[in-house]
């Protein structure tokens, strides 16, 4: 299910309490990631080497956050097409 931005920050804000200051600094850049892919995405192909590394920031960040015990939550953060081409 996808999320916009202001749902995205919501959901962050929220779950921020039991959060340390690095899972809370992970969820931040994923929500950024995001929003800057949404962003290109209208004004860019797939292939072009912005969007490229934004795919892996946006995958590798995501890992972050796994190993941080916040897949879950990263999960639902993620654009519903996402696929990680590594």
């Amino acid at each position: 299910m996808p999320v916009d931005s202001i749902t995205a920050i919501a959901i962050v804000e929220a779950a921020m309490k039991p959060y340390s200051p690095e899972q809370i600094f992970f969820l931040r850049r994923m929500i950024f990631i995001v929003d800057r892919k949404k962003e290109l995405g209208a004004k860019l192909d797939s292939g072009d080497w912005p969007m490229r590394a934004l795919n892996k920031a946006l995958y590798s960040t995501y890992q972050d956050c796994a190993d941080l015990g916040m897949g879950d939550l990263a999960k639902m953060l993620l654009p519903q097409n996402f696929s990680a081409k590594r």
